[in-house]
């Protein structure tokens, strides 16, 4: 494997790592809001980042041979 794949397979993870704990800090906070006002703009937020998220495992999926496909736990 090249450096610079193996480089951008790190990058991915990372990042995917990051939006994963990134959406669960989200989940944490919309079960603690009690402002209508504030909830339906941090589920579109959480909606955004779901998206983020399912972009950056694909990237990170891309990385491998074809032929091998991971299964993630959330989506």
């Amino acid at each position: 494997m090249r450096l610079a794949s193996l480089l951008f397979r790190i990058f991915a993870w990372f990042s995917m790592r990051a939006l994963e704990v990134q959406l669960d800090a989200q989940n944490s906070a919309i079960d603690a809001c009690y402002d209508m006002s504030r909830y339906f703009g941090m589920v579109e937020s959480r909606e955004q980042t779901k998206s983020e998220l399912a972009a950056a495992r694909a990237r990170y999926t891309a990385t491998f041979r074809p032929g091998i496909r991971f299964t993630f736990k959330n989506a």
